[in-house]
């Protein structure tokens, strides 16, 4: 029996690590839903502190005279929805203000600003050393990097009680009192979210030509989650997840099975799931089906063709030992061991025996230095009788598979069918028979 075989090639060679990826990404500047006149810290107090709420010209205010301290505008509840991977990299907090007057050399200037964690002013004090101007401008306070010497978290952020505190002083005793105005806080929070490592997976493909077939690897199209891919190159797909492999099966041929990394699924449309940044390789294998023709006369075809070979050996012994051959394949041919010419019968097993040996008789021959037969010329006798047993095998693991018969021996039979060929192909003839028998009776079995 002539086998060929077709493997998708990799033409190249590649080496890598999947690595966690990070976005960055920001979300505000929001305002605030509530401000309050905060008495944690100065003497003086704000009027209007709801009015830091928007940027409309509305302005808190508080007066100030030489070195006072007002206290806080505490502006809270943001509106933040920080994702819950995200991780906090920095706080941005932009204050609208201004000063009545700046003239006579008056200063007026942050006395703190600082952010509110979970309703309490917290963190680093970031007030810059500058003075109020006397028409609006925007301060910046923090960056995208600066966490304000706290621990933040996306639910800090999240949380009503988040948001900014500022007070102001009178820095100098210059000019008397001045009138400082705040128009508008709002902040903008910077995080990264960490995106799961993909994990990755290469199909390729091999194709088995044992019954005359002409198809090659790249006839056959797979798909990954019903998504068309390319042999031999990796895909990333998400770990953690399910997914199945499918093909678009070529005519005349049937799946046989899939080898390959452990992760790989035993059967076309099987979920499997990898873990971040794994790699697997999958070989799908295809057998070119048996034509559908009658198997049992196949059998009488090679019976007749070692008739043939046996009347016209001209050494007694070749004659002795074909005809031993002859008997058992005959026996093998009983009408009580057949139910039609493709299907065996419950007493199929004693089909496979007689076959077996017959397949015995002729590695016999082959073996014996008394021959004077071409060792090629009995190996493809050997060959045929086992490809008929092979698809006897297949085609009983065909019905179980369309009679939906139990999982775990058409899987069985299929292991068997795979052993089977790896015994051919060692030229362990009769270990083969064996194979194919087992094969044969898990898929009867998986119907019983």
């Amino acid at each position: 029996m002539k086998k060929e075989f077709y493997i998708s090639a990799i033409l190249f060679v590649f080496c890598f690590a999947l690595i966690s990826v990070v976005y960055a990404d920001s979300s505000g500047p929001n305002n605030p839903a509530a401000a309050i006149d905060d008495a944690s810290i100065g003497t003086e107090v704000w009027n209007d502190p709801e009015n830091v709420t928007s940027s409309d010209d509305l302005k808190a205010a508080v007066r100030v005279d030489d070195f006072e301290i007002s206290h806080y505008i505490k502006a809270t509840d943001f509106g933040f929805s920080i994702p819950s991977d995200a991780i906090i990299k920095g706080v941005i907090v932009e204050i609208e203000r201004r000063v009545s007057s700046n003239t006579s050399g008056s200063i007026v200037k942050d006395a703190s600003v600082k952010l509110v964690k979970e309703g309490v002013i917290s963190g680093e004090d970031r007030a810059t050393g500058t003075s109020y101007t006397n028409v609006d401008i925007v301060k910046t306070h923090g960056s995208a990097s600066d966490l304000w010497g706290l621990n933040l978290s996306f639910a800090d952020m999240n949380d009503e009680g988040f948001g900014a505190a500022v007070a102001v002083t009178k820095a100098n005793d210059a000019g008397g009192s001045r009138e400082a105005r705040i128009d508008n806080i709002r902040i903008t929070v910077h995080f990264s979210i960490p995106e799961e490592a993909n994990a990755t997976i290469t199909l390729l493909k091999q194709v088995v030509n044992d019954n005359d077939g002409t198809a090659e690897a790249d006839d056959f199209e797979l798909e990954i989650d019903g998504i068309d891919v390319e042999q031999g190159v990796p895909i990333e797909i998400s770990a953690n997840e399910s997914h199945f492999i499918d093909e678009e099966n070529v005519e005349g041929y049937v799946f046989a099975n899939i080898t390959g990394d452990e992760k790989c699924p035993d059967s076309l449309g099987e979920n499997f799931t990898l873990d971040e940044g794994e790699n697997i390789t999958c070989i799908i294998t295809n057998d070119d089906a048996i034509v559908e023709s009658d198997l049992r006369e196949i059998k009488m075809n090679i019976l007749g063709d070692l008739i043939e070979l046996r009347n016209n050996a001209s050494a007694e012994h070749d004659q002795r030992r074909l005809g031993m051959a002859i008997r058992s394949l005959n026996k093998s041919l009983q009408p009580e061991f057949w139910i039609d010419s493709l299907h065996l019968s419950e007493h199929g097993e004693e089909a496979f025996k007689k076959e077996r040996k017959a397949v015995k008789e002729l590695q016999n021959t082959m073996k014996s230095k008394k021959s004077l037969l071409s060792d090629a010329q009995l190996e493809d006798f050997i060959n045929r009788i086992l490809d008929v047993d092979r698809n006897l095998a297949l085609i009983a693991i065909e019905d179980a598979e369309e009679a939906e018969g139990e999982e775990k021996f058409i899987k069985k039979a299929n292991y068997q069918i795979e052993l089977g060929d790896e015994a051919e192909s060692e030229g362990r003839f009769r270990g083969a028979v064996n194979h194919y028998l087992q094969a044969w009776e898990f898929a009867v079995k998986a119907v019983e």
